[in-house]
């Protein structure tokens, strides 16, 4: 798969024609995707009355430019319509988020619903030397299974706002090939462990199935657990047999969702931005010059059996993925950029990005957090596919742009 990288470090200006647009209303379209296939959804979406390529200048840019931001562009992020893939859910590992001794850092007996799911975990190692952390699968279906990976990746990294979109980077490039990693009998157990250095953070994200001899799926029947150990080859069957689950540090999440996946269709006018963040995030509205908050449909609720049946939210940075329909009404390019609210901003200043595009591969770029990256020439007679998550910590939400061509 292609990986590109590209910086332009100097940004260019661009200016926007103010365009008016009518209240919401709903319509019905269909995407046709590269492949042959048809997905017919319904959007809601703000629709131009004055869309004449008149009202608006045409800069067009090369590919993989950073360029400033486009302002006061007409937000539709509140009526897009979100569509969860439950087939995946999600089990995330994040609290404790620092870790200073061994334990089970979270679990699950629900994590095997349809015979898929997908793990993504992310711990520091506080200890003054090198520990492993991992997940552990058992089999308590009673059949023999199959435990096998699908799309999947780890890094080790000491930037943990950089660390979501790195270990996302990797996934993107993976193969979706099924690889056969173990086959259980009843009561039998498999683990992946990885070593993590004193102060950096050790993060993955596996997609994985689980078969019978007949390759149909096993739904039920497993328990899930990521751990840490002092064991030298990561193995945690002393920390299984002890059983001692670490604390929740009360301000990170862990626990099941009921999806990895979300995704949207746009139909994009030149002038118009979606964003989306978490829901506590007020993302800036140039428009009305006052932030609001994100639709409640990019919010996931989801269950934390280790802190007794807590209720958990997953703001979708935390290996959630966005899948992307565009089909412009007019030839754009989409741009897309990190945007902070004034209220949110840090001393972080640039922010990691990674996407799949369709047509272009994964493409990754480092872009500062008023400028945005054009990532897609679009034309109005094709369809195009996108797949993405939010960039750094929950408090990085994303911006995407279509500006006129």
């Amino acid at each position: 798969m292609k990986v590109f990288k590209k910086l332009v470090p100097t940004a260019l200006s661009l200016f926007i024609i103010s365009s008016s647009y009518s209240a919401a209303q709903a319509e019905t379209d269909s995407f046709e995707d590269n492949k042959g296939k048809n997905a017919n959804f319904s959007v809601l979406t703000e629709v131009q009355n004055n869309r004449s390529s008149k009202s608006l200048l045409r800069p067009s840019y090369d590919l993989d430019d950073v360029i400033s931001y486009p302002k006061d562009y007409t937000n539709v992020s509140r009526s897009l319509e979100f569509e969860d893939n439950t087939k995946w859910p999600l089990f995330v590992s994040n609290s404790p988020e620092m870790f200073n001794r061994q334990g089970i850092l979270a679990y699950s007996t629900e994590v095997n619903r349809t015979g898929k799911f997908r793990i993504y975990w992310a711990h520091q190692n506080y200890n003054d030397s090198e520990n492993y952390v991992g997940f552990y699968i058992k089999n308590t279906s009673g059949k023999k299974i199959n435990v096998n990976f699908k799309k999947r990746a780890h890094v080790e990294s000491r930037d943990g706002a950089k660390l979501g979109q790195e270990v996302f980077q990797k996934y993107l490039e993976s193969s979706h090939k099924t690889y056969k990693y173990a086959t259980l009998s009843k009561n039998q157990s498999t683990y992946v462990g990885f070593p993590v250095t004193k102060r950096y953070y050790g993060s993955g994200m596996y997609d994985i199935t689980i078969t019978d001899e007949n390759d149909d799926y096993v739904t039920g029947g497993i328990e899930l657990k990521t751990y840490a150990t002092y064991d030298g080859k990561g193995d945690p069957s002393r920390v299984i047999k002890e059983n001692t689950v670490l604390k929740d540090d009360g301000h990170q999440i862990r626990g099941l969702f009921p999806t990895a996946i979300k995704s949207f269709k746009w139909r994009a006018y030149a002038g118009e931005q979606i964003s989306f963040s978490p829901s506590y995030t007020h993302v800036k509205n140039n428009n009305l010059n006052s932030p609001w908050k994100i639709p409640d449909n990019d919010i996931s609720k989801g269950i934390d059996e280790a802190s007794n049946n807590k209720t958990v939210y997953n703001y979708g940075n935390y290996g959630m993925t966005y899948e992307i329909g565009i089909k412009p009404r007019e030839d754009v390019q989409i741009v897309f950029a990190p945007n902070l609210s004034e209220d949110q901003r840090t001393t972080r200043k640039e922010h990691y990005l990674a996407l799949d595009a369709d047509d272009r591969g994964v493409l990754i770029n480092t872009v500062r957090e008023d400028d945005g990256w054009v990532v897609l020439n679009a034309k109005s007679d094709k369809s195009y596919y996108l797949t993405t998550s939010l960039p750094g910590y929950h408090w990085a939400p994303l911006r995407i742009a279509a500006i006129p061509k």
